[in-house]
C-alpha cells in the first residue's frame, strides 16, 4: 500500500458491486508458499447481473 492509497476503496468497490449485482462473492487464490511469487494473490469479485450473466473483476494483491 502506498501513502496515497485510499483505505476505503475496497468497501466502495464492494458497495457498487452489491448495488448492481446479486450473489456477489469475494475470492482470493493464494499461490503455494514455496513459489517464486508467493506474495502475489489473485483476487476476484464475482456477481450475477439481473439477467443472470456472471460478471467479475480480477486483480492481483501483493502482500508485504
Amino acid at each position: 500500500s502506498s501513502g496515497t492509497a485510499d483505505p476505503n476503496a475496497p468497501a466502495a468497490i464492494r458497495a457498487a458491486f452489491d448495488a448492481q449485482l446479486t450473489d456477489v462473492v469475494y475470492i482470493v487464490i493464494y499461490p503455494p508458499r514455496d513459489s517464486y511469487d508467493h506474495a502475489a494473490m489473485g483476487v476476484y469479485l464475482v456477481g450475477r447481473t439481473a439477467c443472470g450473466d456472471l460478471v467479475g473483476l480480477h486483480s492481483i494483491s501483493i502482500e508485504t
